[in-house]
């Protein structure tokens, strides 16, 4: 099959421990269960997808027990796009516990951009955009939509990059400190 493959990173700053395991389109069919410690962030890839059309993730998600899944968390799908905004992912997992019970809450860095881009582009106008010295000009032809959206996603992912490393950072200074 002519394509790409996606590329999916689960990044797990919850401040504990947990197990991941993906099927669905996953380059060998089926990734772990595997421990992910905090302040970690492994990268999952699929198989190759044609332009246009996306890949599925089906994940299930346990907490660490001595090294092996524990107690079930939750499960979801996702799915990574191969189109002009790339064809990778990044999901950040949000775990609490609250009265004994386990609440999960992932966010996907590219869902995230593409609100901001349906914001943008619906509060100025699908014709409209704000260029980057903040100053509006016309969007002429398809081409120039296309080089701002890759400019947008370009910069997201420079974010989330600071962001990880940030919250990296954070947590190492924390470890040290206790």
């Amino acid at each position: 099959m002519m394509g790409e493959r996606t590329y999916l990173t689960l990044g797990n700053h919850t401040g504990i421990d947990i197990h991941i395991e993906i099927t669905g389109d996953v380059h060998t069919g089926h990734w772990g269960p595997h421990q992910v410690n905090n302040n970690h962030s492994p990268q999952v890839k699929s198989r190759k997808v044609a332009f246009g059309n996306r890949a599925r993730y089906d994940i299930k998600v346990w907490k660490n027990d001595n090294g092996q899944p524990g107690t079930f968390i939750g499960s979801f799908s996702h799915h990574v796009r191969y189109n002009l905004a790339g064809n990778r992912d990044h999901l950040e997992f949000i775990i609490t516990n609250i009265n004994g019970n386990s609440y999960m809450r992932v966010l996907s860095l590219r869902e995230s951009g593409e609100e901001v881009i349906k914001f943008l582009l619906g509060s100025i106008g699908v014709e409209r955009h704000l260029s980057p010295l903040g100053t509006d000009r016309s969007i002429k032809n398809r081409e120039e939509i296309l080089e701002v959206l890759k400019g947008i996603q370009k910069k997201l992912n420079e974010l989330t990059d600071h962001l990880v490393y940030n919250e990296t950072e954070y947590m190492e200074e924390r470890e040290y400190e206790n």
